[in-house]
């Protein structure tokens, strides 16, 4: 299996907690976020990791140099910004990547099993796989609804609304079926490419997860993790 990690935008909302680092490299009890989903995402059967990068790149890479992780990871780097979709078509190309594949939220750290989301994916002739989880009251995090069959009916980023199954972050790609999506440099997975894939009538569908899920995107979920695995 093979996932891209996006780990290029600039974590405002954590910047003053952590001035100068990038928001894959921060670091929960001692281990950088990144070092954390090399572990996990190797012990659960990834054989390609590959990220995109952005801002404050050259950190990045250069904790990879230092750690002997650049046979272990590939990397791409944005020439700009180009939103959570932009590179995903440049990383297909320039590293080959076998399909499906996943993509994955860089703030993302998910404890489930991924084999079974790729069998659904499979099971269900889906074009765009969503790891979705059901939760109330989370302003911050973007709104799913799905038929009773698991098909996505509406995905709607960051509003809050009433329904139950949120967004975790976390997508599996057949991309020879959605790749005319792709059709700008900046592109987001959340705005642009998931509500038109809906739109036009491409096989998305939702995986619902009960647990595993961790977000690392506000310094309130960091301590609330770090908090978690002191116990």
């Amino acid at each position: 299996m093979d996932i891209v990690v996006l780990a290029g935008g600039k974590g405002t909302r954590l910047r003053r907690f952590f001035p100068g680092i990038p928001k894959i490299l921060v670091e929960i009890k001692g281990k950088s976020i990144l070092d954390r989903q090399i572990e996990n995402l190797t012990s659960r059967g990834f054989e390609g990791i590959f990220l995109s990068l952005g801002y404050l790149s050259e950190k990045v890479i250069e904790y990879l140099q230092n750690r002997g992780l650049v046979d272990k990871v590939n990397y791409y780097v944005e020439k700009t910004p180009m939103g959570t979709g932009g590179a995903i078509p440049h990383i297909y190309r320039e590293y080959g990547l076998k399909e499906p594949f996943f993509v994955l939220n860089g703030d993302t750290l998910l404890e489930i099993d991924y084999r079974e989301v790729l069998k659904f994916h499979c099971q269900k002739n889906s074009d765009i796989t969503v790891v979705v989880k059901k939760e109330k009251g989370l302003k911050d995090i973007g709104s799913v609804e799905l038929d009773e069959d698991s098909r996505v009916l509406s995905f709607e980023e960051k509003v809050g609304n009433k329904s139950s199954f949120i967004n975790a972050g976390c997508y599996c790609f057949t991309f020879g079926r959605v790749k005319e999506l792709f059709n700008k440099d900046y592109l987001s997975i959340e705005c642009d490419i998931i509500p038109l894939a809906v739109k036009s009538g491409k096989r998305v569908y939702g995986f619902e997860i009960t647990k595993g899920f961790y977000d690392f995107g506000t310094i309130e979920k960091i301590r609330k993790y770090a908090a978690l695995i002191d116990k």
